[in-house]
């Protein structure tokens, strides 16, 4: 990172210039506003495949399926008992 005062070169952990020891945080602050960080498609907030995850996990809808054939077997049980 560049001091604003001197123009030396410093290292990006540096917190004061090691050449005059200006304080290079309103550098660094300025420095990190203009990084801009890449989000792979895949894993960007609010997106989802719900195909991928209706078929990545098959065995939650056998499960659900189970359990309703057993909901309505004890109704029928009890009903008709």
């Amino acid at each position: 990172m560049r001091c604003p005062n001197c123009q030396h070169d410093n290292p990006d952990t540096n917190s004061f210039c090691s050449k005059c020891a200006s304080s290079l945080a309103k550098q660094h602050a300025r420095e990190m506003s203009r990084t801009k960080v890449f989000i792979p498609p895949q894993q960007q907030l609010g997106s989802t495949d719900r195909k991928t995850n209706q078929s990545s996990n098959p065995s939650g809808s056998v499960v659900i399926v189970a359990l309703m054939v057993i909901a309505i077997a004890l109704v029928l049980f009890y009903l008709y008992g």
